[in-house]
């Protein structure tokens, strides 16, 4: 269920994502697109079989990119680092 789940999110952020990178557009349009489209294809039917941390891992990387390109925030080095930390 979980991999179906992500697959439909993955499929919904890289339709959206070419809004989601442009520059003229406000942030918080772009953040009313992610709430009310993408979270909502992530999260149907979650609270049938439980949202433990291990299960959500894989919709909140989802909802990760979409954020990161919503803040125009893309993977930079210094990333890496904080996470051996």
């Amino acid at each position: 269920v979980i991999r179906d789940r992500k697959e439909k999110a993955v499929r919904a952020y890289h339709e959206m994502r070419p809004f989601l990178i442009r520059k003229f557009v406000p942030a918080p349009i772009k953040m009313l697109l992610v709430k009310s489209v993408l979270l909502p294809i992530a999260t149907y039917g979650c609270e049938l079989y439980g949202m433990s941390t291990a299960r959500l891992a894989p919709l909140q990387r989802v909802t990760d990119h979409a954020l990161k390109d919503v803040l125009s925030c893309g993977s930079t080095p210094g990333r890496g680092v904080s996470r051996k930390l």
